[in-house]
Protein backbone atom coordinates (compact mmCIF):
# COMPACT_ATOMS: atom_id res chain seq x y z
CA UNK A 1 0.00 0.00 0.00
CA UNK A 2 1.46 3.28 -0.25
CA UNK A 3 3.17 5.01 2.38
CA UNK A 4 1.04 7.91 2.97
CA UNK A 5 -1.67 4.83 3.81
CA UNK A 6 -2.52 4.32 7.86
CA UNK A 7 -1.44 0.59 8.52
CA UNK A 8 -2.08 -1.08 11.49
CA UNK A 9 -0.42 -3.98 12.31
CA UNK A 10 -1.14 -4.34 16.18
CA UNK A 11 -3.45 -7.87 16.16
CA UNK A 12 -4.91 -6.66 19.69
CA UNK A 13 -5.75 -3.39 18.78
CA UNK A 14 -7.52 -4.40 15.64
CA UNK A 15 -9.60 -6.78 17.10
CA UNK A 16 -10.93 -4.27 19.77
CA UNK A 17 -11.57 -2.15 16.90
CA UNK A 18 -13.26 -4.78 14.93
CA UNK A 19 -15.05 -7.19 17.55
CA UNK A 20 -17.06 -8.46 14.96
CA UNK A 21 -14.39 -10.40 13.72
CA UNK A 22 -13.84 -12.24 16.79
CA UNK A 23 -17.21 -12.97 16.78
CA UNK A 24 -17.28 -15.17 14.03
CA UNK A 25 -13.18 -16.56 14.53
CA UNK A 26 -11.79 -14.27 12.78
CA UNK A 27 -8.38 -12.22 13.81
CA UNK A 28 -7.53 -9.14 11.75
CA UNK A 29 -4.00 -9.20 11.00
CA UNK A 30 -3.78 -5.75 8.78
CA UNK A 31 -5.69 -2.67 8.29
CA UNK A 32 -4.18 0.17 5.90
CA UNK A 33 -6.46 3.23 5.38
CA UNK A 34 -6.29 6.24 2.94
CA UNK A 35 -7.48 8.45 5.55
CA UNK A 36 -8.05 11.09 2.65
CA UNK A 37 -10.09 8.50 0.58
CA UNK A 38 -11.67 6.02 3.03
CA UNK A 39 -9.97 3.55 0.73
CA UNK A 40 -8.79 0.40 2.56
CA UNK A 41 -7.77 -2.63 2.89
CA UNK A 42 -8.17 -5.45 5.35
CA UNK A 43 -6.62 -8.96 6.10
CA UNK A 44 -8.17 -11.43 8.46
CA UNK A 45 -7.96 -14.64 8.81
CA UNK A 46 -10.39 -16.97 9.71
CA UNK A 47 -9.57 -19.86 11.96
CA UNK A 48 -12.92 -21.19 13.29
CA UNK A 49 -11.95 -24.11 11.61
CA UNK A 50 -8.93 -25.09 13.48
CA UNK A 51 -10.61 -27.51 16.09
CA UNK A 52 -13.10 -28.58 13.65
CA UNK A 53 -11.21 -31.97 12.91
CA UNK A 54 -11.56 -31.44 9.18
CA UNK A 55 -9.69 -28.64 6.69
CA UNK A 56 -12.17 -26.31 5.08
CA UNK A 57 -14.06 -26.99 1.90
CA UNK A 58 -13.51 -24.41 -0.40
CA UNK A 59 -16.52 -24.19 -2.69
CA UNK A 60 -18.72 -25.14 0.41
CA UNK A 61 -17.20 -21.85 2.09
CA UNK A 62 -17.15 -19.79 -0.51
CA UNK A 63 -20.80 -20.40 -1.18
CA UNK A 64 -21.43 -19.76 2.65
CA UNK A 65 -19.46 -16.73 2.44
CA UNK A 66 -21.81 -15.43 -0.76
CA UNK A 67 -25.56 -16.39 1.16
CA UNK A 68 -23.70 -14.36 4.02
CA UNK A 69 -23.16 -11.35 1.58
CA UNK A 70 -26.61 -11.94 -0.07
CA UNK A 71 -28.27 -11.50 2.94
CA UNK A 72 -26.60 -8.50 3.90
CA UNK A 73 -28.57 -5.19 3.47
CA UNK A 74 -27.02 -3.14 1.09
CA UNK A 75 -24.88 -5.57 -0.82
CA UNK A 76 -25.84 -6.00 -4.39
CA UNK A 77 -24.06 -7.33 -7.51
CA UNK A 78 -22.01 -10.01 -6.27
CA UNK A 79 -19.99 -11.42 -8.90
CA UNK A 80 -16.54 -14.05 -8.00
CA UNK A 81 -14.20 -15.36 -10.45
CA UNK A 82 -10.82 -17.77 -9.69
CA UNK A 83 -7.59 -15.96 -8.09
CA UNK A 84 -4.64 -17.20 -7.36
CA UNK A 85 -2.41 -15.04 -5.07
CA UNK A 86 1.42 -16.47 -3.80
CA UNK A 87 0.80 -19.87 -5.35
CA UNK A 88 -2.67 -20.20 -3.51
CA UNK A 89 -6.04 -20.82 -4.91
CA UNK A 90 -8.68 -19.12 -3.85
CA UNK A 91 -12.04 -16.81 -5.13
CA UNK A 92 -12.41 -13.45 -5.73
CA UNK A 93 -15.78 -12.06 -4.63
CA UNK A 94 -16.50 -8.83 -6.29
CA UNK A 95 -19.77 -6.55 -5.13
CA UNK A 96 -21.16 -2.96 -4.11
CA UNK A 97 -21.62 -2.29 -0.85
CA UNK A 98 -23.86 0.64 -0.78
CA UNK A 99 -22.60 2.93 -3.56
CA UNK A 100 -18.96 1.60 -2.33
CA UNK A 101 -17.30 -1.00 -4.53
CA UNK A 102 -15.75 -3.97 -2.66
CA UNK A 103 -13.42 -6.77 -3.47
CA UNK A 104 -12.68 -9.77 -1.16
CA UNK A 105 -10.45 -12.58 -1.73
CA UNK A 106 -10.85 -15.76 -0.20
CA UNK A 107 -7.61 -17.64 -0.31
CA UNK A 108 -7.77 -21.31 1.50
CA UNK A 109 -4.67 -23.63 1.08
CA UNK A 110 -4.86 -27.33 0.44
CA UNK A 111 -4.16 -30.13 2.72
CA UNK A 112 -0.38 -29.91 1.58
CA UNK A 113 -0.18 -26.33 1.85
CA UNK A 114 1.56 -25.73 5.78
CA UNK A 115 1.54 -21.98 5.64
CA UNK A 116 -2.22 -21.61 5.89
CA UNK A 117 -2.06 -24.59 8.52
CA UNK A 118 -2.85 -28.03 6.19
CA UNK A 119 -6.18 -25.95 4.64
CA UNK A 120 -7.47 -25.24 8.48
CA UNK A 121 -7.77 -21.45 7.93
CA UNK A 122 -8.58 -18.98 5.32
CA UNK A 123 -7.37 -15.51 4.48
CA UNK A 124 -9.68 -12.70 3.72
CA UNK A 125 -8.17 -9.94 2.17
CA UNK A 126 -10.90 -7.13 1.81
CA UNK A 127 -10.35 -3.72 -0.42
CA UNK A 128 -13.02 -1.07 -0.64
CA UNK A 129 -11.67 1.51 -2.91
CA UNK A 130 -13.22 5.11 -3.82
CA UNK A 131 -12.21 5.45 -7.29
CA UNK A 132 -10.00 3.71 -9.69
CA UNK A 133 -6.60 5.10 -9.44
CA UNK A 134 -7.58 3.51 -5.51
CA UNK A 135 -8.70 0.29 -7.47
CA UNK A 136 -4.96 0.34 -9.06
CA UNK A 137 -3.86 0.63 -5.50
CA UNK A 138 -6.00 -2.12 -4.11
CA UNK A 139 -5.69 -4.97 -6.90
CA UNK A 140 -1.67 -4.22 -6.43
CA UNK A 141 -1.69 -4.72 -2.85
CA UNK A 142 -4.07 -7.33 -3.08
CA UNK A 143 -2.55 -9.27 -5.51
CA UNK A 144 1.55 -8.36 -3.74
CA UNK A 145 0.03 -10.79 -0.62
CA UNK A 146 2.80 -13.08 0.54
CA UNK A 147 1.73 -16.02 3.09
CA UNK A 148 5.00 -16.42 5.01
CA UNK A 149 6.45 -19.52 5.62
CA UNK A 150 6.60 -18.46 9.12
CA UNK A 151 2.69 -18.49 9.77
CA UNK A 152 2.83 -21.97 9.95
CA UNK A 153 4.35 -21.60 13.64
CA UNK A 154 5.27 -25.43 14.53
CA UNK A 155 3.78 -26.92 11.18
CA UNK A 156 6.48 -27.76 9.14
CA UNK A 157 4.61 -29.91 6.90
CA UNK A 158 1.35 -31.29 5.96
CA UNK A 159 2.36 -34.92 5.46
CA UNK A 160 1.61 -36.38 8.90
CA UNK A 161 -0.83 -38.97 8.55
CA UNK A 162 -2.96 -37.20 11.23
CA UNK A 163 -2.95 -33.44 10.85
CA UNK A 164 -4.63 -32.07 13.33
CA UNK A 165 -5.88 -28.58 14.56
CA UNK A 166 -4.54 -29.65 17.99
CA UNK A 167 -0.59 -29.77 16.42
CA UNK A 168 -1.80 -25.92 15.46
CA UNK A 169 -3.41 -24.60 18.34
CA UNK A 170 -1.10 -22.50 20.33
CA UNK A 171 0.84 -21.16 16.83
CA UNK A 172 0.75 -17.24 16.23
CA UNK A 173 -2.02 -16.29 13.49
CA UNK A 174 -0.82 -16.10 10.08
CA UNK A 175 2.46 -13.70 9.04
CA UNK A 176 1.34 -11.42 6.04
CA UNK A 177 2.60 -8.95 4.24
CA UNK A 178 1.58 -6.21 2.55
Amino acid sequence: VPSHWETNLDTDNLTEKLPALEAIGAVPLLLSMDAETGSNLLVFADIQYLFSGKPIDREEYVKLQIEDLEQTEGVSGITSRPVTVDQIDGIQLRFMQGSLPVRTNILIGDKNEARMLCGFIAILVQGIYTDDVELNVIERAMGSLHILPTAAGEVDSCTDPTPTPIRVALTPPPTVTP
